[in-house]
């Protein structure tokens, strides 16, 4: 629901826009950006962003002061800016120095950002009609320098076209952020990883693998060598039916899957499968340009390379497999595997949640029923690959159900002995 221009002055009766007013003592003070353009449009607000004139330094010391706030600088190659973060409110602050603030409003992103209002008089400026543009819910940019000034705007326009209902994106813009993409390797990898989590984690995945292919940014961050149409075409099939499974996995399971990194395992297993690619290198060469963290890449990589055979395992071996991490894998395997029906994903689902219920958190962490140098002292080997792939088996024997106490743990040992020593041999 749109709402009136004029509700907009009831944002300066905000108790931090308040104190700012009083902080300003007269001098220019606007809020700007995504606060104004939610409320327009009757989304929740987002965090505060406000625009002194002159240095706002004093201003922001003064206004934590005031509010009883934390205050962090966040530096700024032109200006300096700062964060008030209170009990129920963040707030930034840029002094704009001797700029006025049209010149401030076009660095601006998008137009429907670039509205300023006054906290003293509430008059709203929008020299470049983003009222209009929201009206008509188009995206649009502020200029044509301001994205190719800054190619994470590219990210930031899918964002919000993935946020804003029913929006689209004007096509002037669109091609001005497609001929950008390719320059994404210049930004900040925390910059990009931020936007990039945003997309894949918050947004519908067959929605924003749609803007991020039209617009070229999964060649550019992926690299062109290993994106190809048939990438797309995979993955695509296997997001929409992501999408479906994720909504299982809460009704069924009652938990819902981390969307990032299951959305970053499917990526992965398509650029993989498509370009020849070994996943592991893919999700390696992303954790070094910073796209994701160390320990996301710790939990990606498994999603990603896990066998789709997998998902027929014994409830209680998938769960000790997986662990906590279980949801995750369930929903990527079963994404994965168009060819297996709804009704068996269905079962597989409430068997896993009925055995998790029965059992209780430790079926996610098994203790095994004989430790390593036990194996060792009645095998009479040394610690070394040997013993490892002795411990494996007998913990898939234990998960399988083939063993529950130590006897016969004990009994089975000379068996899996001779097994893994075939296996090495084979090897």
């Amino acid at each position: 629901m749109i709402a009136s221009p004029e509700s907009f002055s009831r944002l300066t009766e905000l108790p931090p826009l308040q104190a700012a007013r009083r902080v300003s003592n007269g001098r220019p003070c606007h809020l700007v950006g995504g606060a104004l353009r939610d409320s327009y449009l009757g989304l929740a607000a987002a965090d505060l962003d406000l625009v002194v004139a002159g240095d706002g330094d004093a201003f922001s010391r003064n206004l934590a002061n005031q509010l009883a706030a934390r205050l962090v600088a966040l530096g700024g190659d032109r200006f300096a800016s700062y964060r008030l973060v209170g009990r129920r409110f963040t707030l930034d602050v840029w002094g704009r120095g001797e700029t006025t603030l049209r010149s401030d409003l076009e660095r601006r992103d998008f137009t429907i950002n670039a509205l300023a209002l006054d906290l003293h008089t509430a008059s709203l400026e929008d020299p470049f009609d983003g009222l209009a543009d929201m009206r008509d819910r188009t995206l649009r940019a502020v200029t044509a320098a301001g994205i190719a000034a800054d190619p994470c705007r590219v990210l930031r326009l899918v964002r919000l076209a993935l946020l804003l209902p029913s929006f689209s994106i004007d096509s002037g813009t669109f091609d001005l952020a497609a001929e950008s993409a390719s320059r994404l390797s210049e930004v900040a990898a925390e910059r990009l990883r931020s936007e990039l989590g945003r997309i894949l984690g918050d947004g519908q995945p067959t929605q924003a693998l749609d803007l991020l292919i039209r617009l070229s940014v999964l060649g550019a961050l992926w690299t062109a060598s290993w994106w190809t149409d048939r990438n797309g075409e995979s993955l695509h099939q296997w997001l929409a039916r992501y999408e479906k499974i994720e909504v299982k996995c809460v009704e069924i399971a009652g938990r819902r899957p981390n969307r990032l990194l299951s959305v970053h395992a499917l990526i992965a297993r398509a650029v993989g499968e498509g370009s020849g690619t070994a996943v592991s290198d893919i999700v390696g060469r992303l954790r070094r340009r910073g796209l994701m963290t160390k320990a996301q890449s710790r939990r990606v990589a498994p999603l990603a390379v896990a066998p789709v055979a997998l998902f027929d395992e014994s409830p209680r071996r998938f769960l000790a497999r997986w662990g906590e991490g279980w949801v995750d894998a369930a929903a990527v395997l079963a994404s994965h595997s168009l060819e297996t029906a709804d009704a068996r994903i269905d079962e597989h689902l409430t068997s896993l949640a009925r055995t998790l219920e029965h059992e209780g958190q430790r079926v996610l962490s098994p203790r095994p029923l004989l430790d390593g140098r036990v194996v060792s002292d009645l095998l009479d080997i040394d610690s070394g690959p040997l013993l490892g792939r002795i411990l494996a088996l007998l913990l898939d024997a234990q998960l399988a159900g083939r063993i529950t106490d130590r006897e016969e743990a004990v009994r089975l040992l000379p068996e899996l002995l001779e097994a893994a020593r075939r296996e090495a041999d084979e090897d």
